[in-house]
């Protein structure tokens, strides 16, 4: 059996830029923003390796970890109608970058 601890962080900087579409009543307005999140993991991958009746080898493995996200940990963007300036909110789950 192997037991490997590991750690990452990694940053993530994200900017936006804003739109405005003309025409209709139910044209959008969007302001730019900008997003600043930092992802941390600690964990260990553990594997057990056998050999098999035809000479090969294989490997089971196990990757228990704990993942920290500070920041801007949930993006929103604030839409506007152009007419009616009613603020209708979009909020996504964060994407960490793991592996």
């Amino acid at each position: 059996m192997t037991l490997e601890r590991f750690a990452s962080i990694a940053h993530e900087n994200v900017h936006t830029d804003g739109l405005n579409e003309r025409g209709s009543e139910a044209a959008l307005n969007v302001p730019g923003g900008s997003m600043n999140s930092t992802f941390s993991t600690l964990g260990d991958r553990q594997s057990i390796g056998s050999a098999l009746r035809n000479g090969m080898t294989g490997a089971t493995s196990v990757t228990p970890r704990w993942r920290h996200a500070l920041g801007d940990v949930v993006p929103v963007s604030v839409l506007f109608e152009l007419r009616a300036f009613a603020p209708v909110r979009y909020m996504k789950k964060p994407d960490a970058p793991f592996y």
